[in-house]
This record gives C-alpha cells, sequence and structure tokens, in this order.
C-alpha cells in the first residue's frame, strides 16, 4: 500500500507540475505574440518612413531642377 500512496503523491505532483509548466507556456506564448506584433508594427513604420524619405528625395531633385531651370 505504501507503494501504491506514493505512487499517487509522484502522480499528484506531475500533473501539478504539468499544470503550471502549461501556463508558463501560455504566458510565453503570449509574449512572443505580443513581441512579433510590436516587430510587425515597427516594421511597417519602417517602411512607411522608407517611402516618405523617397518621396522627400524626389521633391527635392525636382525643385533644385526647377531651380536650374530658372537660372
Amino acid at each position: 500500500r505504501d507503494r501504491v500512496d506514493q505512487g499517487e503523491v509522484v502522480i499528484r505532483d506531475s500533473v501539478q507540475s504539468l499544470a503550471r509548466i502549461a501556463g508558463d507556456v501560455d504566458g510565453s506564448r503570449e509574449l512572443v505574440d505580443a513581441i512579433a506584433g510590436a516587430a510587425q508594427r515597427q516594421r511597417d513604420a519602417a517602411e512607411e518612413l522608407a517611402r516618405e524619405l523617397a518621396q522627400a528625395a524626389r521633391v527635392a531633385e525636382h525643385n533644385a531642377a526647377t531651380a536650374e531651370q530658372l537660372r
């Protein structure tokens, strides 16, 4: 009977440990999802900035060409 009782304790402890691990995994997954979302937003903002800088460069080039023509 002692071995059965010990086995029950081991199983109960294992179930509790696995439940804690599952909760930790869920928490980690939420953090990874949040990081991935932030990285995507950062990438989108960087791409938008690159487009805006390219547009500003085109405008500056056009303005310089217009200024040359007016000379």
